[in-house]
């Protein structure tokens, strides 16, 4: 991925994402992982600031914080591993 800061075709101090054709990208915003997760917009904040291991966001939008779909998945993924048989 290569970021280059451009004023042909892009507007003033916003930059242009060039990404290779490979590269594919799946984000999700905080209603997304609410929806995931089955909790509020408002629980996503919270474990968001609260729980050091919550994958940090790629970037931040003025419609919000964005996250790899694939971090947040190994983050889920992680965290609610099922309990081990003849556990209480």
């Amino acid at each position: 991925m290569a970021i280059a800061k451009t004023s042909q075709g892009s507007p003033e101090g916003f930059a242009t994402v060039k990404y290779s054709a490979d590269m594919s990208h799946h984000l999700m915003g905080t209603a997304e992982i609410a929806e995931r997760l089955g909790v509020s917009r408002q629980r996503v904040h919270q474990i968001e600031t609260s729980d050091p291991t919550f994958p940090k966001p790629v970037a931040e939008l003025s419609a919000g914080k964005v996250w790899e779909s694939a971090d947040v998945e190994r983050w889920i993924a992680g965290r609610h591993r099922p309990k081990a048989s003849g556990s209480p």
